[in-house]
């Protein structure tokens, strides 16, 4: 047999294979939303989406890009009012304080190019009862000129019990 031969059948292969895997995760094991904005204001609520899978539990993040604009890091908090709304139109709220300047084990920071990105473990243990979309709208709770220099606010999930 000469060389190179088996190339389309070991091609073949490897698309079965993916197919298969892909097939056999059903659940999504995270999910990420991420909305670009050029500043927060009060009254003006960020829409974020996340789809998650009912009887799962999940861990959510929270991540906010800061513009630092040559002004040193300070102790700002970020006083944010969550909404959530049910895939099934359940209506949740919640106050998230978010730090800009903390560090530690559930806080991920980095500044490049003046530009800070944090991510912050918001809840863990959180078990979904409806699968689908949930709606997350984020707004200011009260003005500080901190949230003139947002340049986008996320959230993530990630599947506990997998």
């Amino acid at each position: 047999m000469r060389r190179g031969a088996l190339r389309p059948y070991l091609f073949q292969l490897l698309a079965f294979a993916l197919l298969a895997a892909a097939a056999s995760c059903s659940e999504q094991d995270y999910d990420y939303c991420y909305s670009a904005v050029d500043g927060m204001r009060c009254g003006e609520p960020i829409e974020l989406q996340l789809n998650m899978s009912a009887s799962a539990t999940y861990s959510i993040y929270f991540c906010a890009t800061i513009k630092r604009e040559l002004l040193p890091d300070s102790d700002e908090v970020m006083k944010l009012l969550l909404k959530f709304v049910s895939p099934k139109g359940r209506r949740y709220s919640d106050t998230l304080l978010f730090p800009t300047n903390a560090t530690g084990n559930n806080i991920y920071s980095r500044t490049i190019d003046g530009v800070k990105n944090i991510e912050c473990h918001y809840l863990k243990g959180v078990i979904n009862r409806e699968s689908g979309t949930w709606r997350i709208f984020a707004e200011p709770l009260e003005y500080t000129p901190l949230f003139e220099r947002v340049a986008g606010i996320g959230m993530r999930t990630k599947r506990e019990n997998i």
